[in-house]
């Protein structure tokens, strides 16, 4: 399950285009991704804020392109959990462990 949440955030930070449907919606994730990706680190709390808008834009942006996701807790809010676990999990001393506990007290 995380895997497939990692693969949507990632393919959402480089996929770029228009999505589907008659409103010609552009993709914002990978444009928020590349600023931040290339800025020095300004204020801890608005950067943590500015991370999780972005993992989760990409996995909301993958959702409503038809893409695979992994909708939990719901559809609609399919992008908070791969966010957290891409800001605070992958980079951490025991990813794995991590992401297991992670899952298991979010399933709580």
């Amino acid at each position: 399950i995380a895997a497939v949440m990692l693969d949507c955030v990632a393919r959402g930070l480089v996929t770029e285009g228009v999505l589907p449907g008659k409103l010609g919606v552009q993709r914002r994730a990978p444009t928020l991704w590349r600023k931040l990706d290339g800025a020095p680190l300004s204020n801890e709390r608005e950067s943590l804020f500015d991370w999780l808008n972005a993992y989760a834009m990409a996995v909301n942006e993958e959702n409503a392109a038809g893409g695979r996701v992994v909708t939990a807790p719901t559809n609609g809010a399919a992008g908070i959990i791969p966010a957290i676990i891409r800001y605070y999990c992958v980079d951490s001393e025991r990813p794995a462990k991590d992401i297991r506990t992670f899952l298991l007290t979010a399933g709580g």
